[in-house]
């Protein structure tokens, strides 16, 4: 097949774990991935992603993905859906406070109310953005201590690090 690019990677990996919900066989999952990529893939790289996913590479890599920009887009979403909702009830007083006849106090009390509410909501939302930076920064530095933890016993004790993946995948199993 060649250079698989990053995002040939992840298009592949998102096959493979489609294949893998699905049940499909190999053969199955072959012309399944043939019809979605475009393009057909070996049975053996077929087994080396199917491998990847089983060993909770791609599922490592989707999470990594997620607390990278994942939770920062959803912390995005909900930030501007209160803006938007504070902006909404301010017009609406701005409406029930104009000069007309029958003017509804309690109705505008409780807009006062929810408007309370909602700056509360988007003050305390926008504090979240310099939490996620630092949170963001602390799972780097995790994810770097084990890259670096996991490359060390690469280099020492190979035999170690096997165990540790026959352990994994035994728990796994059960």
């Amino acid at each position: 097949m060649g250079k698989v690019t990053k995002r040939d990677s992840d298009s592949l990996n998102q096959l493979v774990l489609d294949c893998s919900l699905y049940n499909f066989s190999e053969e199955d999952s072959l012309q399944y991935i043939k019809s979605r990529f475009g393009k057909p893939i070996s049975g053996r790289t077929y087994r080396r992603y199917k491998r990847n996913l089983q060993n909770g590479n791609i599922s490592q890599e989707w999470i990594k993905h997620f607390t990278r920009t994942g939770f920062v887009t959803t912390q995005h979403q909900v930030f501007y859906g209160a803006e938007y909702l504070l902006q909404s009830s301010m017009r609406r007083l701005y409406e029930e406070e104009r000069p007309k006849k029958p003017r509804h106090e309690h109705f505008i009390i409780k807009l006062k109310q929810e408007i309370r509410e909602e700056l509360k909501l988007v003050s305390e939302l926008s504090l979240g953005t310099p939490i996620i930076s630092h949170m963001n920064t602390q799972n780097d530095k995790v994810i770097n201590k084990y890259d670096k933890l996991v490359e060390t016993i690469r280099m020492r004790n190979p035999e170690l690090l096997r165990e540790i993946d026959i352990y994994r995948y035994n728990s796994r199993a059960k």
